[in-house]
């Protein structure tokens, strides 16, 4: 099984390195060559509600289980998040940045305590991370572990993301 404290290390430094990318931005930024790109505020109000729905599956996994602790794991995943952004991927409608959710500001601070939220629901037996799994769009069946390493690699690649954006607007 994951380490708990392996994980939420994990977690912390991923915040850390969203919330330090982001700082400087106005939050309006977008990719120049592309108009149908999110800005940088609608990028992190799509992870803010990927993260919501994740909290939800973690909380009522399904009555299936896999073999082994991970199906995919980090490493899988991560590999997969470093070149997805080279590929685009539609959102699930659910997933769609609509601008209910705040400033950019308000959004960071929402991940912040959404992910302290987290832990302290894993830390407190409320999410329960074992050989549970429940159905993921793109990965099929993956574990409670999987699903929290995916909460890491999708930010990850949407801060890439994010640095091609803010790249390119130092560019200009």
């Amino acid at each position: 099984m994951m380490e708990l404290q392996v994980y939420q290390k994990l977690l912390e430094a991923n915040t850390n390195q969203l919330l330090q990318l982001t700082a400087n931005t106005s939050g309006f930024e977008r990719k120049e060559s592309e108009d149908e790109s999110w800005n940088v505020t609608q990028i992190l109000e799509h992870c803010l509600i990927l993260e919501g729905r994740v909290h939800k599956i973690l909380l009522k996994a399904n009555g299936k289980f896999a073999e082994t602790p991970e199906i995919f794991g980090l490493e899988k995943q991560r590999k997969y998040a470093a070149t997805a952004p080279l590929k685009k991927v539609k959102s699930p409608e659910f997933a769609l940045p609509d601008g209910s959710h705040g400033t950019k500001e308000e959004i960071l601070q929402k991940i912040k305590i959404n992910r302290e939220n987290l832990m302290a629901a894993i830390e407190n037996g409320e999410i329960i991370i074992d050989l549970r799994t429940a159905l993921h769009p793109f990965f099929g069946e993956i574990t409670m572990s999987d699903w929290l390493h995916l909460l890491i690699t999708h930010t990850e690649r949407h801060m890439i993301q994010l640095q091609e954006i803010l790249s390119d607007q130092q560019n200009l």
